[in-house]
């Protein structure tokens, strides 16, 4: 008699062989899913709808003690970018937003980059000062992260002059791209 007949009969779905056959599938695809959550890959949207809205407001402190807070920023464009030293995609993206804030600061766009759960001391040392962005903030009040639906690292967000979101970026970015420069001029031109 072969295991399929003998399944219907004993009315099992699946016969120990199946379950040996498909079990490595199976955990693969788990490892696969979590690696994707872990490094902060994602392919589907996690945060509210915050294009062409004003940008919810966070106040900060930079290392130096100055204060200051995205409203302040209007009237320049604003690359708000949330990580974490133990994200990988964060850490292999900031040496391109350095150089997207070298090439546009003089054109009016300021980076934050607001890192949502380390100190300073932990992330000194991880790269040359000159590949962070300029201002890294690390005080700041973290339930204003849910007003821009920071779920995922890295996430970024484009503010245009005006303070209202233009773009939303979730994951790594190619932050010198033909698409990012030309989201940042858009940005600075409105």
């Amino acid at each position: 008699m072969s295991n399929e007949h003998e399944n219907k009969k004993t009315g099992q779905l699946f016969n120990r062989d199946r379950l040996k056959q498909y079990f490595p599938v199976v955990l693969l695809s788990l490892l696969v899913i979590f690696a994707l959550w872990k490094w902060g890959i994602y392919w589907f949207d996690t945060g509210p709808n915050l294009i062409g809205k004003e940008a919810p407001e966070i106040f900060y402190r930079t290392e130096s003690g100055a204060s200051g807070s995205v409203q302040d920023k209007n009237g320049t464009a604003v690359l708000l970018v949330f990580w974490a030293s133990w994200c990988s995609n964060c850490l292999l993206e900031m040496p391109e937003i350095r150089m997207l804030e070298n090439h546009y600061s003089n054109k009016g766009l300021t980076v934050l980059a607001f890192n949502v759960d380390e100190s300073v001391n932990e992330v000194a040392g991880k790269f040359r000062a000159e590949e962070w962005p300029r201002n890294l903030i690390f005080k700041f009040d973290r339930t204003r992260l849910q007003n821009y639906g920071v779920q995922s690292l890295p996430m970024s967000v484009l503010i245009n002059r005006k303070g209202i979101v233009t773009k939303a970026y979730i994951g790594s970015q190619d932050w010198l791209s033909h698409e990012m420069r030309f989201a940042v001029e858009d940005a600075l031109n409105q």
